[in-house]
């Protein structure tokens, strides 16, 4: 079983926005997936799931604020009985060149709230997908707030599909394959 988050902030203030790029990624893995969307409200969460290549995968977005992901995360791992091993978190990156996507295991916060709840509340050994939103060039949190501008709007399929793609390789292949794999510089 795989728990696969997303992370982003509720509210249709928030949609289209770069912090709510993880929900957006979780929406279009689950619908490529003939998923249905997750709507069931579970431990703070819109949670759905469906069974891939053999793996069930629990499909959650977080509905408390980005900061507070942290407890929705715990919960739900103890409800459905999952290793921090088969969680995937996706996540926007600032520190990452937009339009990429970088996985990895574990490791700190690098500054990112969402991640840095989590880790208080589950520790730090779980997957990430990090999708790249590029560095701001002013204040962070206005950034991370604002919405792709209209060049970025252009690639937004292709960067949710790549992510998608990601969490795919994970699942089948492993972390360490899809970081082999996604990780490289082309």
């Amino acid at each position: 079983m795989k728990l696969l988050i997303g992370l982003g902030n509720p509210g249709s203030k928030y949609i289209n926005t770069r912090h709510n790029i993880g929900f957006d990624v979780v929406l279009r893995f689950a619908e490529k997936a003939n998923a249905p969307a997750p709507t069931k409200k579970q431990y703070g969460a819109l949670v759905g799931s469906q069974t891939i290549n053999g793996e069930k995968v629990i499909y959650a977005l977080p509905q408390t604020y980005m900061n507070l992901s942290g407890q929705p995360v715990a919960s739900l791992m103890g409800y459905y009985k999952c290793g921090i091993e088969d969680v995937i978190v996706v996540h926007d990156e600032l520190a990452i060149d937009f339009a990429r996507v970088l996985c990895k295991k574990s490791g700190g916060h690098g500054g990112h709230n969402g991640l840095r709840d989590i880790i208080t509340h589950v520790g730090s050994d779980f997957v990430r997908v990090r999708m790249g939103i590029g560095a701001p060039r002013g204040d962070q949190a206005d950034y991370v707030l604002s919405r792709f501008n209209s060049q970025e709007q252009e690639s937004m399929d292709s960067l949710l599909d790549k992510g998608c793609d990601a969490i795919s390789h994970i699942i089948s292949s492993g972390i360490i394959s899809a970081m082999n794999t996604f990780n490289v510089r082309t």
